[in-house]
């Protein structure tokens, strides 16, 4: 078994992966006439473990070196159910789940209802990865859309379940080909950001002590090159909110906050 739920940010957390598994098992059983179903998860994904527990799954076991994600292979836990297990819990499974999910799923039209709650507002990641050599910062020049032919920190954004410092290590290697450990990176500075037309977004700011690699342009397609500046040679065409945050930084303030003086 295995699915993929990516809705919009607010929607987590109400129910959606619980009847989706339950679901998908009364496809398996009731209509493909499976004898048996088994799912795996990553270690670190407990929320999972709850839906499948929640439709009758047990854990089963731990597979070592499963599945290769982000150049290294990472172990799954698995579970499973049989049809006669199913069949045994199925009714009053149903009720269960029902009573736990506060939305509506029918099978035949995989039509959604959003539950009546209050929509809790989430922010956008950015996440930069700062790289300082002999007091310069380096600093790419964006190619094509959004703030083409400004410069930037090499930055990205944060992937679901995705811790910032990780996050950070996976932008620098795809923008600029250096790797680096997330043991050594230190936070710098912490940006409350907002810019005409756009959501509100946080930055964050991480310095790396050390990397391997000479940095290079790993994304010619977005990026026009690289250089490294001093802190207060900073190109006048630079990100706004970047070029805040490299101010800050330089006089060793950890957070600030960007736009939301201007009346956007």
């Amino acid at each position: 078994m295995s699915f993929a739920l990516r809705p919009d940010s607010w929607k987590w957390k109400v129910g959606y992966g619980r009847e989706t598994v339950r679901l998908t098992l009364d496809l398996a059983y009731t209509d493909l006439g499976l004898h048996r179903e088994w799912a795996a998860r990553a270690p670190r994904n407990e929320a999972l473990a709850k839906t499948r527990f929640a439709a009758g799954m047990v854990e089963e076991g731990h597979i070592r070196g499963h599945v290769y994600v982000r150049e290294a292979w990472r172990g799954s836990i698995t579970y499973g159910i049989l049809r006669d297990e199913w069949a045994a819990q199925n009714e009053p499974g149903r009720r269960a789940l029902r009573a736990a999910c506060p939305i509506g799923l029918t099978r035949d039209a995989l039509t959604v209802t959003a539950p009546l709650t209050v929509q809790r507002h989430r922010r956008i990641i950015d996440v930069h990865l700062l790289l300082i050599r002999d007091s310069q910062v380096l600093l790419t020049l964006r190619q094509g859309g959004y703030a083409s032919g400004q410069s930037q920190v090499p930055s990205g954004h944060l992937e679901a379940d995705e811790p910032t410092d990780h996050g950070t290590v996976r932008g620098g290697w795809e923008e600029i080909g250096v790797r680096v450990d997330p043991g050594h990176l230190e936070l710098a500075h912490v940006i409350d950001h907002r810019a005409p037309g756009e959501d509100p977004r946080f930055g964050i700011f991480y310095r790396a002590h050390s990397w391997d690699g000479e940095p290079y342009n790993a994304e010619p397609d977005k990026c026009g090159g690289l250089s490294w500046f001093p802190f207060d040679g900073i190109p006048e065409q630079t990100v706004p909110y970047h070029a805040a945050a490299l101010r800050h930084i330089a006089t060793g303030r950890i957070s600030s906050k960007y736009g939301w003086d201007l009346g956007l």
